[in-house]
């Protein structure tokens, strides 16, 4: 299921005296399985463009087509794109809301009309997918979680629907290192079980470590796209992006002139392993 975004332009408060241009013709295609990543300064239109992906905004101009379907072409459509993009905006333990967490996460499969075995199978799922324990945790009320659990609570409320797309934007903000890794291991997960992965995120060693490809957004334009090796070789900084910390580090140690760290290195394991090497060949 592929999604493409065509000529996609979004104006705020068109033709008032405080028109703002947010989005300008901004064209790209991901396809089915891919873990993409929206990334650039604060400002540059990340939010404003994911938010037409299922049709929260609509384009001023251009479309977004979801697996050959126009997103808001029709009421039924429209209806149709949001069954298969869903979204998890920023702190979506917020909207926790039910009594119980399976009554949550139960909200939105129940408004889709589905069969009550259904439901309780797809929250089932959903709740045990985020790394929880379904029968421990089913009938707790959210707010006695901690918070690493709302968040992974409030996702599955997304995934119940289930979604082929997903994205997400910032998922892992306010999270304690701990939190950040469990939810991070849980998101790559579902990319294991062919789910298409959009990633809106600030930290560039996230991007670098996680996505297949990026792409750039600057001051309202796609200003680049590539994967984590091309984007972090090129012209990042002109663009408003800080380098991977580890990025910084292989040019910190190339630049003593006793190491050729490549490019596009990204995790520490694999840095442990190429200075490991660099050392040997040294040593020799």
């Amino acid at each position: 299921m592929s999604i493409n975004a065509e000529d996609l332009t979004y104006i705020y408060m068109k033709d008032t005296p405080f028109e703002a241009v947010a989005i300008q013709d901004v064209s790209f295609e991901i396809q089915d399985g891919e873990f993409v990543a929206i990334i650039g300064h604060t400002g540059s239109g990340k939010s404003t463009l994911i938010q037409m992906l299922n049709g929260l905004l609509k384009p001023t101009s251009g479309r977004v087509i979801v697996d050959g379907i126009v997103v808001g072409e029709s009421k039924k459509e429209l209806k149709e794109a949001r069954s298969k993009v869903g979204i998890v905006f920023q702190y979506p333990e917020y909207q926790l809301f039910e009594e119980t967490v399976a009554k949550d996460v139960a909200y939105g499969p129940t408004n889709q009309g589905l069969e009550p075995e259904e439901i309780e199978k797809r929250v089932k799922n959903a709740i045990e997918d985020m790394g929880l324990d379904y029968d421990e945790i089913k009938d707790m009320s959210p707010f006695e979680l901690s918070g690493g659990q709302k968040r992974r609570v409030a996702i599955a409320g997304v995934l119940a629907m289930n979604p082929q797309i997903i994205v997400f934007d910032e998922p892992t903000a306010g999270l304690d290192p701990r939190g950040r890794e469990l939810l991070f291991k849980r998101i790559e997960r579902l990319k294991t079980k062919g789910k298409t992965i959009i990633l809106v995120s600030h930290s560039m060693d996230d991007v670098a470590r996680l996505c297949d490809r990026a792409f750039v957004m600057y001051k309202g334009r796609l200003a680049m796209s590539g994967t984590p090796r091309e984007i972090f070789k090129e012209k990042y900084k002109e663009l408003g992006l800080e380098a991977p910390q580890l990025t910084v580090l292989s040019n910190m140690l190339n630049g003593t002139g006793l190491f050729n760290i490549p490019d596009g290195v990204f995790s520490p394991e694999e840095m442990v392993e190429v200075i490991k090497k660099e050392m040997d060949t040294n040593a020799e």
